[in-house]
């Protein structure tokens, strides 16, 4: 008697093999038998007639354990067939931490009257760790108190999820525990031996491999040499060191310099040093997409064992601007109400100061000097003055001939909740260069987003609040339509199989027998992401059926309330 049959489906195992019609037997948690069984009984019985079965997807990079206690469902990833993440990706993991810990994108929205004194305040960039637990027990009635990863482990377990995480250990979280509130600087040789030691005792304890954020403070201040010894550790545990990589963004130790060859270069290096594998986080060109594809297959036919991923979409982020007002949240801050900020702005002298200020801040979004292009990025896609609606902020500034901080603030005195869409490059270029990468043999789809689901919201109190970024709901499903491989299996393998094997995850990201049965079933003709751009938020279609760990999970179509996911560690004796 099994579990569950799914029956008359084209199995896509996820090896890249020709896929083939069978039906799989599940028992409990793992695939028991895949051939023909339309003799055997089943609890619950599936007809796949004219859809693939398919290994869950595995999301590379991900950051859905930074708030998965909020959203343990998590069914923004359950929905586009996400039934493994990877999470502690940019150096920024849950755990170990220390005596303070950096705030994340929701903190201003759940908590910031808990750590504040005022309104008017700024959250501050890190947090006392003890005020930032007591604050979240008032917000979700339940304590989340945890130290390293082991205590986190625990905490998952006893609330349950739906979906399954494998951890890797954040460099960011290193730097602070061990350089506290001095961490950014370069560490000494005392330091770095401490960060080692702590990385040892992480990785015992099962997480997958090391990631660096070298873009972000602190990581962006420590030297090639500090993450170099670092990851010499990797090598005993068969770990892996995943990067986002110095360079990939305009700031790196509070100055400007794009240098993407220059990370690929790092992260090449540390392959070659210490023989590990290694992986280059949510893959970009930057217009220099031919030369970084020659550096990685070269470095790979000298034998460095490396992989990366790519955001499968032509905009990333965790979380998106929703509404125009976010542009100006230093001065929303300051003003602490909308009505208060609008007449402030009134104000002729306090008026030229903000521009003066926006100008020159360090608060990029409103500078273009400091983000080129962010004019054309911004569409204005919901407003009362209709002369502003469907143009770009560079349309209207050429219309009006007004400088980028004076149109800005024009909109927003127009209609302070003005929405927008925001995107920094050229669509279908943005396309093309990224399927340089995604057609690569190493290459593997990720979503670089958050645990959410459909009420989720991020950011703070109305009109700063963010949606989560459409990536968060539909990521996988825009691959499988739009930046597939020219063969089915080959886009399966790279979404499931590959994955496994780069990260080390045990038993998972194929269909055979004995492997956990984390199992798709999915109508190809049926796929739609169902995007919105007034509201990320949707549910994508397609994906008829989900099983995790054996459970399933997802009903035709629908969520019917399990929550089968479990922590996948290293060496760890799985639950049977």
């Amino acid at each position: 008697m099994y579990t569950a049959i799914i029956k008359n489906g084209t199995i896509v195992d996820g090896t890249g093999d020709t896929s083939y019609v069978a039906d799989i037997g599940i028992v409990k948690n793992k695939i028991e038998k895949i051939g023909d069984l339309s003799d055997a009984n089943g609890d619950v019985i599936i007809d796949a007639k004219g859809k693939i079965i398919t290994p869950g997807f595995i999301d590379p990079h991900s950051h859905a354990d930074l708030n998965i206690h909020f959203n343990p469902e998590n069914l923004a990833n359950l929905h586009q067939g996400i039934t493994t993440f990877v999470g502690g990706n940019c150096g920024m993991s849950v755990a170990p931490i220390g005596e303070k810990r950096n705030q994340d994108t929701w903190d201003e929205y759940y908590i910031k009257d808990s750590i504040v004194s005022s309104y008017y305040d700024v959250m501050p960039s890190k947090i006392e760790t003890k005020k930032y637990f007591k604050a979240y027990q008032e917000v979700l009635g339940k304590d989340i108190t945890y130290s390293d990863l082991s205590s986190f482990y625990s905490l998952v377990k006893k609330e349950k999820i739906a979906t399954n995480y494998c951890p890797l250990v954040g460099h960011n979280n290193l730097r602070l525990l061990v350089l506290g509130d001095d961490a950014n600087r370069e560490a000494t040789e005392e330091e770095v031996n401490k960060m080692k030691a702590i990385l040892k005792e992480e990785l015992s304890q099962g997480a997958l491999g090391l990631s660096t954020g070298l873009d972000y403070p602190p990581g962006a201040f420590a030297s090639k040499e500090e993450v170099l010894e670092l990851a010499s550790v990797l090598k005993d545990f068969n770990g892996i060191y995943s990067s986002h990589i110095r360079g990939r963004m305009l700031f790196v130790n509070g100055e400007g310099g794009y240098d993407v060859i220059g990370g690929i270069k790092e992260v090449i290096n540390i392959g070659k040093k210490h023989d590990v594998k290694v992986h280059i986080s949510h893959l970009v060109g930057m217009g220099q997409e031919k030369e970084i594809l020659a550096l990685i297959n070269q470095a790979i036919e000298e034998g460095v064992n490396l992989s990366f991923d790519v955001i499968s979409n032509v905009t990333g982020g965790g979380s998106t601007f929703y509404g125009l007002m976010t542009l100006l949240r230093p001065w929303f801050n300051v003003a602490g109400t909308t009505e208060q900020l609008l007449k402030n702005l009134r104000d002729v002298s306090y008026r030229e100061y903000v521009i003066k200020d926006m100008q020159t801040s360090k608060w990029f979004y409103t500078n273009e000097k400091a983000l080129p292009g962010i004019e054309s990025a911004v569409l204005i896609i919901k407003c009362k003055e209709e002369q502003y609606l469907n143009k770009t902020v560079k349309d209207i500034m050429d219309e009006f001939d007004l400088n980028y901080q004076e149109v800005l603030l024009r909109i927003i005195e127009a209609d302070p909740h003005t929405k927008m869409k925001y995107g920094r490059a050229p669509q279908k270029e943005l396309f093309k260069n990224l399927m340089i990468f995604m057609n690569h043999e190493m290459g593997m789809p990720s979503t670089d987003t958050f645990s959410a689901n459909f009420d989720t919201m991020f950011g703070g109190k109305a009109p700063m609040d963010m949606l989560p970024h459409q990536n968060n709901f539909c990521a996988f499903t825009h691959y499988l339509m739009n930046m597939k491989s020219p063969t089915i299996e080959e886009t399966i393998r790279k979404s499931t199989g590959l994955v496994a094997e780069r990260f080390g995850i045990d038993r998972r990201g194929l269909l055979k027998e004995g492997h956990f049965a984390d199992v798709l079933v999915i109508d190809m003709e049926a796929l739609d992401t169902n995007e919105s751009l007034l509201d990320t938020r949707q549910k994508p279609a397609g994906i008829t059926h989900v099983f995790v760990n054996g459970m399933l999970t997802i009903k035709d179509s629908e969520y019917i309330g399990s929550k089968a996911g479990n922590v996948l560690l290293k060496e760890c004796d799985y639950h049977e």
